[in-house]
């Protein structure tokens, strides 16, 4: 700690403490990395539900099972989980975990074929049907 005598604290000499600013870069980066903190501990959590669910074998309504035995808290993330539909009531009181089917390999190329044949034929149908108009 600097120590002044009655002297020099009575002169009138400007004191700058250097200040540090919080600038935009500055706060959006802090605010990445909280952001990232929460999602990573969220993405956790929600993992171990997920893990829990399909451990306990439940995995549709004919094998939902009650909170106790899913060993799981009912907390904000189960909550969202069930606001998205993750998570379903089966019978009163028992939940499973819903993952809806995923397309195979020959469906998702099949959609693709149809999307960039469409995407392609469509001008040329309006191409030829406005020369026709004419």
């Amino acid at each position: 700690m600097l120590k002044l005598s009655s002297r020099e604290a009575c002169s009138e000499i400007p004191v700058r403490l250097p200040r540090q600013s919080l600038t935009d870069q500055n706060a959006v980066a802090l605010f990445d990395i909280v952001l990232a903190v929460l999602s990573e501990h969220d993405l956790a959590s929600r993992n171990r539900v997920i893990e829990a669910l399909r451990s306990r074998g439940a995995v549709s309504p004919a094998t939902a099972r009650s909170l106790p035995d899913l060993n799981v808290a009912s907390d904000d993330i189960w909550n969202r989980l069930i606001v998205e539909g993750r998570v379903r009531e089966g019978p009163p009181g028992q939940f499973y975990l819903f993952e809806p089917r995923r397309p195979s390999t020959r469906e998702r190329v099949l959609k693709m074929v149809v999307f960039y044949a469409l995407l392609v034929l469509i001008p040329i149908v309006l191409i030829l049907a406005s020369r026709k108009g004419h």
